[in-house]
């Protein structure tokens, strides 16, 4: 929730496309590091790099199910793509 705001502020100064790039690195760098998370230290710092990742694509889904949506059927669209 703490990434709410900085997410919002990606999405609407630099795009939806820059704010979807963004998170896909961030968590694909959180998982490319999982296998040298060996001691206690290591894993806590990969969560927390996969939280970030996670919280800075926090609206993305939605607003990309927003674009998606037909507009003779948007209500229904939207419902099943919430699923």
């Amino acid at each position: 929730m703490m990434m709410f705001l900085m997410a919002d502020y990606i999405m609407d100064n630099y795009g939806r496309k820059y704010s979807a790039v963004l998170r896909m690195v961030t968590i694909s760098l959180a998982v490319t590091f999982i296998p040298w998370a060996s001691d206690l230290f290591s894993p806590c710092v990969v969560a927390i790099l996969s939280g970030i990742g996670n919280g800075l694509g926090s609206g993305i889904n939605v607003v990309l199910g927003s674009d998606f949506a037909p507009s003779n059927e948007r209500v229904e669209f939207l419902g099943v793509w919430r699923l």
